[in-house]
């Protein structure tokens, strides 16, 4: 059976999908990755080579190793380019890995999930479809939602891919600048002893600002989004009762 035989087979493709899911775990539990290898690899090449490498490495590890690479390449390199550079060099890779996840779900199970859940691409007019994109860019700047789980989601969805990087690319980029900023001053230390953030905080004005601000915005998309989405299925469901009414 050819490649485009099993892809034309949609109970396949999505088995091939969960399949890629546990090879995924398993291989995080497999394999383990050090800080200090990692920044000392990185290092023993010029800057810019370096920051390719990291690139490089960091979307062909992680986008099939989804436990203990990521911490290590951000904490590697929040202490080797400092909070900004590594901010920039984790955006690019994690914009790569998006795209990386967004069409493997897409191509394996997005139409095997549609048929399950009978979800139809025709609508009833006048009820228009959700674009997602502002959906997409308030789960993507939520610390709690891994990037990851929200590619892989996205890929099922009905939203384009151009569309998709283009609501995610801002939010993950001040995510990112977050998480980067407190790497860059407390390293690992950051996962071993949570106590530390707080201390940093109080003892730093600036990341404190910054982050406060952070989790208001988060705040506040939230609460919009769970308005806009409350506002817009009243209105779905006052033009689905009126197109009943019409046949």
């Amino acid at each position: 059976m050819n490649i485009q035989k099993i892809l034309s087979n949609k109970t396949l493709s999505f088995l091939l999908f969960i399949g890629f899911l546990a090879m995924c775990f398993i291989f995080g539990k497999i394999f383990e990755f050090d800080i200090d290898s990692m920044r000392t690899f990185l290092a023993s090449f010029p800057i810019v080579l370096s920051g390719i490498i990291f690139v490089v490495l960091y979307v062909v590890l992680t986008s099939f190793i989804w436990f203990g690479p990521k911490d290590v390449f951000r904490i590697a390199s929040a202490v080797l380019f400092g909070a900004y550079v590594s901010t920039i060099l984790v955006w690019i890779s994690e914009m790569l890995n998006a795209v990386v996840l967004f069409c493997l779900s897409r191509q394996l199970g997005q139409e095997f999930v549609q048929q399950r859940l009978k979800l139809k691409k025709a609508k009833i007019e006048g009820v228009k479809e959700s674009t997602g994109v502002f959906g997409a860019f308030v789960l993507r700047i939520n610390p709690l939602i891994p990037f990851r789980f929200q590619d892989l989601i996205a890929g099922l969805s009905r939203i384009t891919l151009f569309r998709y990087l283009l609501a995610i690319s801002a939010p993950s980029f001040l995510r990112i600048l977050w998480l980067q900023f407190l790497l860059a001053a407390l390293g690992v230390s950051i996962f071993k002893n949570p106590d530390v953030v707080s201390e940093y905080l109080n003892s730093n004005p600036v990341a404190f600002r910054f982050s406060s601000l952070y989790f208001l915005l988060v705040i506040a998309l939230s609460i919009l989004a769970g308005i806009i989405k409350m506002l817009r299925s009243m209105r779905n469901r006052s033009l689905l009762k009126k197109a009943q009414a019409q046949v």
